[in-house]
């Protein structure tokens, strides 16, 4: 069996641009990862870092995105004030099964040679996102309340 996220995940090893990797947790929150610090095999376990954009507003998000088409340099997101002064990261402890999925978005600053390659034998693909083992739970409003489905 091939866990695409446990397997995937901890070849990061270097930073990831923002908005590059969304992860999906169970619980309904959302991140975008910054890099790889730890993982543990037998809990399942991560240490990642998260781009921390929780002081953004919609016009920093903006201002955001137009300096990061000026980035020349992947050297650059070491020093992410520089980019821009409210960027900063955060580091989340997690188990794998908090992850309900992760979305891998391409870009530019985030070359093929930098993301994490095949995870087995006969994976295809690059731009995928990959589940959790255990399914993602969607949350369906039915007569104004809503429920849980697979």
């Amino acid at each position: 069996m091939v866990d695409y996220l446990y397997d995937w995940i901890p070849q990061i090893n270097d930073v990831v641009p923002p908005f590059c990797v969304e992860l999906a947790l169970r619980d309904g929150t959302r991140y975008f990862l910054h890099s790889v610090n730890g993982n543990d095999e037998d809990t399942k376990s991560l240490v990642i870092r998260v781009w921390d954009l929780r002081a953004f507003s919609d016009h920093d998000i903006e201002n955001l995105k137009v300096a990061l088409n000026k980035i020349k340099s992947r050297k650059e997101f070491h020093e992410e004030t520089n980019i821009h002064p409210k960027l900063d990261w955060a580091n989340l402890r997690i188990h794998l099964v908090d992850v309900a999925y992760c979305v891998e978005w391409h870009d530019r600053l985030w070359p093929e040679d930098k993301r994490p390659q095949g995870v087995r034998e006969g994976e295809e693909g690059h731009g995928r996102a990959a589940a959790n083992d255990e399914g993602l739970r969607r949350t369906v409003e039915v007569d104004g309340g809503t429920r849980a489905s697979d």
